[in-house]
């Protein structure tokens, strides 16, 4: 096992489950800094069992395995000893798949019979390495009654820094389980700060804001003294950043704490698509999300690229970077709103020496914070 932690977030939804029953388990990963990690697998560890402590008595291979993207990843599943499974998924390719964002779904889950917190763990595998890097992630409650707490979310999730936002969310309860004490944790510069909304409170302020930050909201529910915990994420604008758009839009926006489906690269825009004409292409999506973008042009070329975003043929916003070397930008989308995308390259000199065009690799990755995919829209 390696003494390193883990390069990308994961997160485990939903939090909570009732007991005697079938459910899911999705495992959603996405790498928050620069760059992309070169992974081989990826796998949750569960405690086997009719114990308060384990979360089913099944064998790994009873349960059904789904990945984000199966055109790279396979079902994993192993029984390594009569108290865990392990399950999630592996790379096709024998020298990992690199990715900023990964996730699978289990299905099939028999929750056993007795209440109480299942605790759960991630294993990422990287090539070349003895062992799994591992970190325990938040247990799972399970609950012989109904306590659901979910859709934690910001009011405004897009900041300028030092500004605050208010955190809320909801609780669903059938009376068994009638009260809970809530933790509030989020990161600063200084660390984690730990606040203590009241036992009936379902929203918080939170700030001000000088980074990205994680906030996680954990439930103990009474009686039983089981732990739910949901998080969600918050982006702050730098400083040295000029624009920034703001999430907005004619109508209700509900924006959900963690993708579901959907997400991941573009088809069509990845890094092994080397261009060398004029690009122009319009997306639209059934959901808010975050649209991001790397552009890279040749070693004697400059790449100009430009993000637009319009609603009813009203421009809102307009993005637009011209780069020698590897740049990104991001650009929050609401429902039912249209992205156009244009990118060129030109070159540094007045004719190549091989007589080629000036070239570029344009990229897109897409987060939505719901579910819903990125579609393209006829020109």
């Amino acid at each position: 096992m390696s003494s390193q932690s883990p390069e990308l977030d994961y997160h485990t939804e939903p939090a909570q489950f009732r007991t005697n029953s079938t459910q899911s388990l999705a495992l959603k990963g996405q790498k928050k800094t620069s760059g992309e990690s070169r992974l081989t697998r990826v796998v949750l560890q569960l405690p086997r069992g009719s114990a308060q402590q384990d979360l089913t008595g099944q064998d790994a291979g009873a349960l059904g395995v789904t990945s984000y993207d199966s055109r790279v990843w396979r079902a994993y599943k192993r029984n390594p000893s009569r108290n865990h499974i392990e399950i999630g998924i592996e790379a096709k390719d024998p020298d990992g798949n690199a990715v900023k964002t990964v996730g699978f779904q289990i299905t099939g889950i028999t929750v056993n019979a007795v209440a109480g917190n299942a605790p759960c763990t991630v294993h990422e595998y990287h090539p070349k390495e003895n062992g799994p890097r591992t970190r325990a992630l938040p247990a799972l409650a399970k609950l012989d009654g109904t306590f659901a707490l979910g859709n934690l979310q910001p009011t405004q999730w897009l900041l300028k820094a030092g500004e605050s936002t208010t955190l809320t969310w909801q609780v669903t309860t059938d009376g068994k389980h009638k009260v809970a004490d809530y933790t509030l944790t989020h990161t600063t510069p200084n660390g984690p700060r730990t606040t203590k909304p009241g036992p009936t409170a379902w929203s918080a302020p939170l700030g001000p804001l000088h980074q990205d930050s994680a906030a996680v909201l954990t439930a103990t529910v009474h009686p039983g003294d089981l732990t739910i915990t949901q998080v969600t994420y918050l982006a702050v604008r730098e400083p040295l950043l000029s624009q920034v758009a703001t999430l907005s839009a004619l109508g209700p926006v509900t924006v959900m704490d963690w993708p579901y489906n959907g997400a991941g690269p573009v088809p069509g825009y990845t890094r092994d698509d080397h261009r060398t004409e004029r690009h122009t292409a319009r997306f639209t999506s059934s959901t808010d999300g975050l649209i991001h973008l790397s552009i890279e042009a040749d070693s004697d070329a400059i790449a100009t690229v430009e993000l637009q975003l319009a609603h009813q043929e009203q421009v809102l916003h307009t993005q637009k970077l011209v780069t020698r070397h590897e740049n990104h930008m991001t650009l929050p989308v609401p429902v039912g709103h249209v992205i156009t995308l244009t990118a060129s390259a030109r070159s540094l000199r007045s004719v190549r020496a091989d007589g080629s065009p000036p070239g570029y690799q344009l990229a897109l990755d897409w987060q939505p914070l719901g579910m819903g995919a990125l579609r393209t829209v006829p020109r």
